[in-house]
């Protein structure tokens, strides 16, 4: 009866965190595979790790996604109670309790127009260039810095539909994503023989995370939350769940 256990923790946590029986979180649009919505239906790899997390929770949500500043308006107002969809990093915790494993884990590279590659080792080989960026998405104080003291000049967009289109015009020297991510809009926008991805990370290994507003007052004990989705998680890994769901969206 060793498997029994697990359920047991999470029912006597699940009893004592919430205040209601519906959540509502937000996500992230136009992030296909990640999340995105087809004929009114919301869809996606993150989408459907967070909703079966919450089903093993017993737990109803109601989610919407957004442009991340929205988003971000939303969690830092205690508009939503979470989102499944975020990035760390540090100043955030003054708004967020962030679960400690990520929902998903990627690479993000330099993608540039074909013909247009350059050598590319670290932040300083951005400067003077152009670099298109997710909206919110963070990389790192070395670059935020970079920015900040016009080395860089940044060009952000709500979509990877409209950073590849830029990086396609030229109006941008490069674009910083995944390969999984802009995947999808690149096949769409018959461009997969037009664009190169540079061989050196921008970023190895970089955590998108859920997350809990710490102004919403929904959820009574936020930490128990937490750790709470910490052990479904887990057992997610172990049965074969997450497998799953990977081998939906990814071939």
């Amino acid at each position: 009866m060793r498997w029994a256990l697990p359920f047991v923790l999470l029912w006597m946590i699940s009893s004592t965190c919430f205040a209601s029986d519906e959540l509502y979180f937000a996500g992230l649009d136009d992030a296909a595979p990640f999340s995105y919505e087809e004929n009114g239906v919301i869809k996606g790899y993150d989408y459907d790790i967070f909703m079966e997390m919450m089903q093993r929770a017993g737990y109803t949500v109601k989610v919407e996604l957004l442009p991340f500043k929205r988003s971000w308006h939303y969690l830092i107002n205690g508009a939503v109670d979470g989102t499944f969809m975020i990035y760390y990093k540090e100043e955030r915790k003054a708004h967020l309790l962030y679960c400690e494993t990520p929902i998903h884990v990627a690479t993000y590279h330099l993608f540039v127009k074909k013909g247009h590659e350059f050598p590319f080792n670290g932040v300083n080989d951005l400067y003077g260039k152009k670099v298109a960026n997710q909206s919110g998405f963070f990389v790192s104080n070395e670059f935020d810095q970079a920015v900040k003291n016009k080395k860089i000049i940044l060009e952000e967009a709500l979509s990877c539909d409209m950073n590849l289109k830029k990086l396609m015009s030229g109006r941008v020297d490069c674009y910083i994503s995944s390969a999984r991510l802009i995947r999808p809009n690149i096949l769409e926008l018959g461009i997969q023989h037009d664009i190169v991805q540079l061989p050196v990370p921008v970023l190895p290994n970089k955590g998108l995370y859920i997350a809990l507003s710490l102004t919403a007052d929904r959820i009574k004990d936020k930490a128990a939350f937490v750790r709470m989705l910490g052990l479904i998680r887990q057992t997610m890994d172990k049965d074969g769940t997450m497998d799953k769901i990977n081998a939906k969206y990814f071939h």
